[in-house]
């Protein structure tokens, strides 16, 4: 995408989400801290932006998914997915964390858990 200098000024909004099949390689991505960081960073890259508007964890609904996003990760500063997602708030490169899931249940099972603690605060969920 390139970027019309002729627009400058004006305010858009950079949103990503990461989701856990990437649909155009058919490939089973992790919902791992290392995974969300490099989500990020190829979404910064790809948009040439230095920040992403609202990141949304998606569709992570699943007893292997939910495993997966709340395991510790190997960098002991994110600990799991939704602290690197804390974190990459914390860094600037993220300026809001969103939920989607198709279940309520899921989306109620992330906020408790998560929501208020540690500085992670959810600003919407999509259902």
């Amino acid at each position: 995408m390139e970027i019309d200098e002729s627009k400058a000024g004006q305010t858009y909004a950079y949103a990503t989400e990461f989701k856990g099949i990437d649909a155009r390689k058919s490939v089973k991505s992790d919902y791992s801290a290392a995974g969300i960081r490099k989500s990020v960073e190829q979404s910064l890259e790809r948009m040439k932006v230095s920040s992403i508007d609202t990141l949304r964890l998606h569709d992570c609904e699943s007893e292997e998914t939910w495993a997966q996003a709340t395991a510790p990760g190997q960098n002991e500063k994110d600990g799991d997915a939704i602290g690197a997602m804390a974190n990459l708030v914390k860094e600037g490169k993220v300026q809001k964390l969103s939920l989607g899931m198709n279940k309520a249940d899921w989306i109620l099972k992330f906020l408790q858990k998560y929501h208020g603690q540690n500085g992670v605060v959810f600003d919407s969920v999509m259902m």
